[in-house]
């Protein structure tokens, strides 16, 4: 009976042994730094939501490693990382090659919508930028290695002139002095609730945009109808064996909470968060 006791006493012990291993690495899977590599023209919206994940987890840190999206995509296709979030979502092409070359399938989620910003300096009498007569237009894109080139003019760069800046604070400076025009992430101008953003539109006006014979200026509502001609998929990709933090991050941009933080950066989460309405008034009525 003692041998019983003994052996099902030992049993217990070596179950609970077992369990807080499980338990302890299933925490040192959850702390930590967790890397991703992303598109430097989304700094301005993913800088915000480090405070709010952190608060939520508090022992995983996150780091954005910045770069530009033909950077970023090399980095990915090379094995150097695999998580990164892109201003668009991958070709099959590119999803193709990224499955020949990465130990796992790769995934891809949206999680919000965004777009292209036309603009120029307050001085300049052009309201609207036409997307017929690029050659009449003296245009500046922040980098060729960007993006947003291909978008604006899905051919070729080349094929038009205009100027490359090295950054957006350069193009700034380079429009603030000269009648040209210029292209930006909207997700970088949109927050009006931050002052370097009321800084741009103090010396700088957002261009409408005619595509074909329609016109389009560019605001929320616009991308919120996807009616904007230069919109643009904010997305994160991974391999299917992303670890847990990488799991955790993916599933937080597609909570409330974040849906909720994109909708007051100025630009749409891909899952429109529940609003809550509590009635003060019982008696209150709608008149017909």
């Amino acid at each position: 009976m003692k041998n019983i006791k003994g052996t099902i006493l030992y049993f217990m012990m070596f179950a609970m042994l077992v369990a807080s291993c499980k338990q302890k690495k299933k925490d040192e899977n959850l702390e930590g730094e967790l890397k991703i590599y992303a598109d430097t023209n989304l700094a301005v919206l993913l800088d915000q939501f480090i405070p709010v994940f952190e608060n939520i987890y508090p022992n995983i840190q996150i780091k954005f490693v910045y770069k530009y999206e033909d950077e970023i995509l090399q980095d990915y296709f090379d094995n150097k990382t695999d998580n990164i979030i892109l201003s668009r979502r991958l070709s099959e092409n590119e999803v193709a090659y990224a499955n020949q070359h990465k130990a796992s399938e790769s995934s891809q989620f949206t999680f919000a919508y965004d777009a292209i910003a036309v603009f120029t300096n307050k001085n300049n009498q052009d309201s609207i930028f036409n997307t017929s007569k690029y050659t009449t237009y003296q245009m500046v894109f922040d980098n060729s290695k960007s993006g947003i080139a291909k978008v604006v003019m899905p051919d070729t760069i080349q094929k038009v002139a205009a100027n490359l800046i090295q950054n957006f604070k350069d193009m700034q400076s380079f429009i603030v002095t000269n009648q040209a025009i210029g292209f930006v992430q909207f997700s970088n101008i949109s927050n009006k609730n931050i002052r370097e953003t009321n800084d741009f539109y103090n010396q700088y006006k957002l261009l409408k945009v005619k595509s074909g014979q329609d016109v389009f200026e560019l605001n929320q509502e616009a991308i919120f109808q996807s009616s904007y001609p230069f919109m643009r998929q904010l997305t994160i990709i991974s391999t299917q064996s992303m670890t847990s933090k990488q799991k955790l991050f993916s599933r937080f941009l597609f909570k409330s909470r974040a849906s909720k933080l994109i909708l007051h950066h100025g630009i749409v989460p891909a899952k429109i968060p529940s609003i809550e309405i509590n009635m003060i008034d019982r008696n209150f009525q709608v008149e017909p």
